[in-house]
């Protein structure tokens, strides 16, 4: 899985990293998080968490979905946290954004919308 199908989302890694680093000044150890559909919840997670699994044993980082009680009320998307290396974090974050296009119905080198 290269980058190359992830089109715009390029920008939430470039975004993920500015504001770790203004942050902490320390980008390794900051968290890089994104918002997820609801109806995107099982691309990610898989059966009986397989695919979330699949991404942390592929990337080396360690990504966590907040739980239905851990969500703010006023969101209706989970969130998303990775944490690692910085290369650890990127190629997770990789995988979110294909999933999430894939969701979307993107083609591998298509554009499609990450916020």
């Amino acid at each position: 899985s290269s980058g190359s199908g992830s089109g715009g989302g390029r920008g939430g890694v470039e975004s993920a990293r500015v504001v770790a680093a203004g942050a902490s000044g320390a980008i390794a150890s900051a968290s890089y998080r994104c918002l997820v559909p609801q109806e995107a919840l099982g691309l990610l997670v898989g059966v009986g968490s397989a695919r979330l699994r699949e991404m942390m044993l592929q990337t080396g980082a360690k990504v966590s979905i907040t739980g239905e009680h851990d969500t703010p009320a006023s969101l209706s998307d989970r969130v998303l946290s990775l944490r690692g290396g910085t290369a650890q974090k990127e190629a997770a974050c990789w995988q979110v954004v294909e999933r999430l296009f894939y969701a979307q119905g993107v083609e591998p080198g298509g554009q499609g919308i990450f916020v």
